[in-house]
């Protein structure tokens, strides 16, 4: 969990999913004040810690202070983990 004190947003790893050599599902928390726009960077790393996918995802405004949000990845390689690298 990482929390951008200043903007009020913080998100939070919740799965991810391994679909083949080429793409890697990543789920995960965003909190922020309703109504904020968010940027999200999602990276997949293989078994080297080496980034093989990465994916900014924009999470619309909403009128819930927490979103979920599951998007796909993908890689240039196996992937063997997903998480979130920060929001702004």
């Amino acid at each position: 969990m990482s929390i951008d004190n200043a903007n009020q947003i913080s998100h939070r790893d919740i799965a991810y999913e391994v679909i083949d050599e080429y793409s890697t599902n990543v789920t995960f928390e965003v909190s922020r004040i309703p109504g904020q726009a968010v940027s999200c960077d999602v990276t997949v790393l293989n078994q080297s810690f080496a980034i093989v996918g990465f994916l900014t995802v924009d999470v619309a405004p909403s009128t819930n202070r927490s979103t979920v949000i599951s998007s796909t990845v993908l890689t240039t390689e196996l992937g063997v983990s997903g998480l979130v690298d920060g929001c702004r």
